[in-house]
């Protein structure tokens, strides 16, 4: 294995996180301080969201918003999702006593497919619309064949993602992460919720033991509440999304440019109203590959490109959920069997990424 290892997904941090830092713990205010209700404020400007309640995870995010919506609801909701993406989406509707459904996905887009949610014979309450890797489900069309029910859309991958010029998880809820690796990160766990006006004071005191800035106790919850350090370094990871979107992009030119014609290789594709992210860059490899998608991982890994299958296995595969309601998932299963995530950072340079278009053009050609 080569010395110099690629890295397949890394955080952008500098002097200015490592100060706001600094200027938290000078301050002697480690929670519910200025940081988080700046934050929540200034991620408003940049999406155009009605208000903001930052939280301690992307889970937390999906958690309270279930929570939320639950409150008009006598029987638990029914929430159908998609098995194609990280197991908390499920995972905390089910926690809540909630039942869980699945539909299969769009095989382009990765995300979960308008017309298998058409024929699926499960009843649901709830659509959890899962952005995959930064790209977008189209939220229109959803609405359009769903009107009766809520929405709500796990942007853990995808802030800086638009539809049409509109930012993602701003039509009824969104909910986001800030784990170091998301393209708005905080240096540790960390979540948003983008939610209607509203929701917002409901929202607060789901996030806080039942409470809205004060001890009057109006719900029976939790503590979810973000660090004043992590708001901080947020804060300034803000300023640098779109420079580092920008870059992300560049380098999914690049890796489209290369990958279009390359057999056995299907690169990433998106709806033109669609303004990806990229969070991570995930091509599929076809079964008439010269090399299985698990082969070529071993064979970049060997050569020091770190690569991965991102999920070991779809939602519906795994314990909690086999027994779910689900329809066909045909698109899922084959996505599932190919996808390989490539190094997709704003770190990455000119020759690394040139490395890893030389290295798998070789092994696949």
């Amino acid at each position: 294995m080569s010395d110099t290892v690629i890295k397949r997904m890394q955080p952008d941090y500098g002097e200015e996180e490592r100060n706001a830092i600094l200027r938290v713990f000078d301050s002697g205010m480690y929670v519910k301080g200025p940081e988080s209700k700046a934050l929540e404020q200034e991620i408003c400007e940049f999406t155009g969201a009605e208000a903001c309640v930052t939280v301690n995870s992307g889970s937390s995010a999906l958690m309270l918003v279930y929570a939320y919506l639950q409150q008009t609801h006598k029987e638990p909701l029914k929430v159908m999702t998609t098995p194609a993406t990280y197991i908390a989406t499920a995972n905390v509707a089910k926690f809540l006593g909630q039942t869980v459904s699945f539909a299969d996905i769009d095989i382009d887009s990765y995300c979960l497919s308008p017309i298998s949610v058409k024929s699926s014979k499960a009843p649901f309450d709830v659509l959890s619309l899962v952005h995959l890797y930064g790209n977008a489900a189209d939220v229109e069309m959803f609405r359009r064949l769903n009107p009766e029910v809520a929405i709500v859309e796990d942007c853990a991958q995808a802030f800086g993602t638009r539809i049409d010029g509109k930012h993602v998880g701003t039509t009824e809820f969104g909910c986001y992460s800030m784990f170091p690796t998301k393209n708005l990160s905080c240096a540790g766990d960390g979540g948003f919720i983008l939610c209607p006006a509203e929701a917002y004071e409901t929202l607060v005191r789901l996030r806080d033991n039942g409470r809205f800035f004060g001890m009057e106790v109006g719900l029976a919850t939790g503590n979810f509440r973000l660090s004043e350090m992590q708001a901080a370094v947020a804060r300034e990871q803000l300023k640098k999304v779109p420079s580092q979107i920008a870059r992300r992009h560049e380098i999914a030119l690049r890796y489209n440019e290369a990958f279009k014609d390359l057999p056995g290789v299907s690169v990433p594709k998106f709806a033109l109203d669609v303004e990806p992210s990229w969070h991570l860059y995930c091509p599929l490899i076809l079964p008439q590959a010269a090399l299985t998608r698990d082969e070529l991982i071993e064979e970049l890994r060997s050569v020091g490109i770190q690569s991965s299958s991102v999920y070991p296995d779809l939602v519906t595969d795994t314990e909690p959920f086999q027994d779910a309601a689900q329809t066909s998932l045909n698109n899922a299963k084959f996505f599932q069997a190919g996808v390989i995530s490539l190094p997709m950072h704003s770190k990455l340079t000119d020759n690394e990424v040139s490395k890893v278009i030389d290295t798998i053009a070789e092994l696949l050609s």
